[in-house]
């Protein structure tokens, strides 16, 4: 466990350095026991960087509801470990029933993040569809303007 999150906590401090984001402990583990990344997603003036830490911090130790779907084990071989607390109290009938119920939400998010991913202007922000419009004509008027042979 202290491995866990001396990694999870170096994987943090990596990410945080080079997208120059303050992410304190606090909201880490908010990141982790609520589903945050649901209502970042739904915000226009969201930090993508933010909402992608959000969510796959959400997601480490659990497992995707589309493994749960699909009925297969998590990539490497073998499904993620709960903690000993989480399978004393909960069942893995309530459990996969929790992580089910974010299904929806799961892949708008994967389809978010991958929509986004280039539009995100340097402070973290995603472009409005104002602004992917007037990028995509100022290109249109480029492209016409030096024809490629």
């Amino acid at each position: 466990m202290i491995k866990k999150s001396l990694v999870l906590t170096f994987f943090v401090g990596v990410f945080m350095s080079v997208n120059g984001q303050n992410v304190s402990k606090k909201k880490l583990k908010e990141f982790q026991k609520k589903p945050v990344w649901i209502q970042l997603k739904d915000n226009p003036q969201v930090n993508y960087h933010e909402a992608k830490l959000a969510f796959e911090t959400y997601w480490k130790n659990r497992q995707s509801p589309e493994s749960i779907l699909e009925g297969e084990e998590e990539e490497g071989g073998e499904e993620k470990e709960r903690s000993l607390l989480s399978r004393i109290f909960v069942s893995e009938s309530t459990y996969q029933a929790e992580i089910l119920q974010y299904t929806t939400e799961y892949k708008k998010m994967k389809f978010w993040l991958m929509d986004n991913a280039g539009f995100v202007k340097e402070d973290g922000t995603v472009m409005t569809e104002e602004e992917k419009l007037a990028m995509v004509q100022q290109e249109l008027i480029n492209r016409s303007q030096n024809p490629t042979k």
